[in-house]
């Protein structure tokens, strides 16, 4: 009766019990499986086995995590050579679980190899033949290297025609040998290339040490390449990389206070390079043979050249249509006539045309920002700061060099916008596109070693001569001032020491006078002193009355002659 009563409200039980006993629901399903399919149940149960056993070892064999693109060391505060603190290098290599050949950055060392001594040696004599005449010294690896079209010192310029291209697009701009071009000293750029292919940042500063850097040589300006076979193929760490150039250029300081030194920044790049410097390195940035990816991203990039064009013009064109109807309907307010709201219509009609046109191209760049996230020829550098080392499930991680190398770029930055001798020069933007923060390789103008193309070397030395012109235009003009203020302040000391000169001779005589005026009163105050005598008292202050007595004595005289 009580269940039927009105009162009666029936209840579930709570959610807690139903999960308690979920478990022994599965377990009832899983043995009944068992007991109707008992060949199954046992391959199901030696798989799960497996995988559980596979897992437990994974865990056990897990790879650590490698901290990447990070500089420890505050390089702000090195003023000399004598501010490096080896000691303070927070990790040597880049990757801490592999040995790397990375030496000592701030000991200058030779390296063991007879065409490196030979090349250095070369450009020793090339540096005391003729220094007055170098404006820029590149300093560099590699890269620098093959701008006079060799590798590791052996001349390819006549067997390849990339290497070529290149010693002639340098010489063309830092060579010049016409008489028209010698005679614009301000566009005029004479510069010598000293790079070795496998270079470390402390090989090149034995370099210079070593007569590379010659009491004679004395450019005004001092461009540094450096750190990219440091990284690449040595994999030193961010901050041995950036205390080996800075190393070099605290020694360029000292040894050339009145210089400039630019540091360049190093390249861009997604891959490493070989262990030792070989010609392969350059095969994917000669683009020869047919192995050059396809010319798609040249065309690409002058479309996004026209997105960025074309959404500045439309948005011009959108505030002046709008403008121009504001200002219709505030002259025409009732737009009566037929003519007035046939105008207005227009140019809303030519408004709305316009918002169109803006749309497609905003969706066109969208389109072809995500065609960049997969385009395989020219890959999104990784920005990640850490990666995964092997473990039993994979293999090594590709080591994202390129958050090494911006990493390197911004702690040389920081540097040089502290010191006034030293200036940086980012090249990034010629070699990679930035959209949305992340950076896309162009490998028409790079490789994804970092060996620049006939594109990209083209691109960069163009802006490293205009750059070096808008410098030297710079050094003139300042040359001048100094020189003008030199001649004024010489005219200026001349004419002040001729006035002095002539002040000093009226001293002089004004002296000389004093001096005589003061012996002649001396005399007149001695013969013309008052006597005192007893009989009478002789004034003879008075000089007339002292000429009536000469002339009188004087008389006196001739009467006596005369009697006699």
């Amino acid at each position: 009766n009580f269940k039927y009563s009105p009162y009666y409200k029936p209840t579930r039980p709570p959610f807690s019990q139903t999960i308690r006993k979920l478990p022994a629901f599965v377990l009832y399903i899983c043995m009944s499986f068992m007991m109707n399919y008992p060949t199954v149940s046992r391959i199901c149960s030696l798989i799960f086995l497996g995988v559980f056993v596979v897992f437990i070892i994974g865990l056990a064999t897990q790879g650590s995590t490698q901290k990447i693109g990070y500089v420890k060391y505050d390089f702000t505060q090195v003023h000399s050579k004598l501010d490096f603190d080896i000691g303070k290098i927070d990790h040597w290599c880049i990757d801490t679980k592999e040995e790397c050949r990375c030496e000592d950055p701030l000991q200058p060392t030779p390296r063991s190899n007879k065409a490196w001594f030979q090349t250095h040696m070369s450009y020793v004599e090339q540096v005391k033949s003729d220094p007055q005449k170098i404006d820029v010294a590149i300093i560099g690896q590699s890269v620098i290297e093959t701008l006079i079209g060799k590798h590791n010192g052996v001349d390819y310029s006549a067997k390849d025609d990339f290497y070529g291209h290149i010693k002639h697009m340098f010489e063309k701009r830092f060579q010049p040998t016409t008489e028209e071009e010698q005679q614009l000293e301000e566009l005029n750029i004479n510069g010598v290339a000293l790079g070795i292919s496998g270079d470390q940042t402390n090989n090149v500063l034995w370099r210079l040490m070593h007569g590379e850097l010659d009491a004679d040589f004395d450019p005004p300006f001092w461009w540094l390449v450096l750190g990219m076979e440091d990284v690449a193929r040595y994999k030193c760490s961010e901050e041995v990389v950036v205390m080996g150039i800075l190393r070099i250029v605290e020694e360029i300081k000292t040894q050339r206070p009145h210089a400039k030194i630019i540091v360049n920044s190093l390249f861009p790049m997604d891959s490493l390079r070989t262990s030792t410097p070989v010609a392969i390195d350059f095969e994917d940035a000669k683009r020869s043979k047919g192995n050059h990816p396809e010319r798609t991203l040249r065309k690409k990039k002058e479309e996004k050249d026209d997105f960025g064009e074309a959404e500045n013009k439309y948005d011009i064109e959108i505030a002046k249509v709008k403008q121009e109807l504001a200002d219709y309907v505030k002259l025409h307010p009732k737009r009566k006539k037929k003519e007035e709201k046939e105008k207005v219509m227009a140019l809303i009609a030519k408004l709305k045309d316009l918002n169109e046109l803006k749309n497609t191209h905003e969706k066109k760049e969208k389109t072809y920002i995500k065609g960049l996230k997969h385009d395989k020829e020219n890959p999104t550098l990784s920005d990640k700061h850490s990666f995964h080392h092997a473990n039993f499930f994979h293999k090594n991680a590709k080591i994202p060099v390129w958050s090494a190398i911006s990493e390197i770029n911004n702690a040389l930055h920081r540097f040089c916008v502290k010191t006034e001798q030293v200036s940086f020069f980012d090249s990034t933007h010629l070699f990679a596109e930035q959209n949305n923060k992340a950076y896309h390789l162009l490998t028409d103008n790079i490789s994804p070693r970092g060996h620049p193309t006939e594109v990209g070397y083209k691109l960069w030395l163009t802006e490293m001569h205009t750059q070096l012109v808008e410098w030297k235009k710079k050094a003139l003009e300042k040359k001048k001032a100094i020189e003008e203020e030199e001649e004024d302040r010489t005219s200026s000391n001349f004419i002040s020491q001729w006035f002095n000169a002539d002040d000093e001779d009226d001293d002089l005589y004004q002296s000389l006078e004093d001096d005589v005026w003061s012996n002649q009163l001396a005399d007149d105050y001695y013969y013309n002193e008052t006597y005192y005598d007893d009989e009478e008292e002789v004034d003879t202050y008075d000089d007339d009355d002292n000429d009536e007595v000469d002339d009188e004595a004087e008389e006196e005289a001739e009467e006596e002659v005369e009697e006699e």
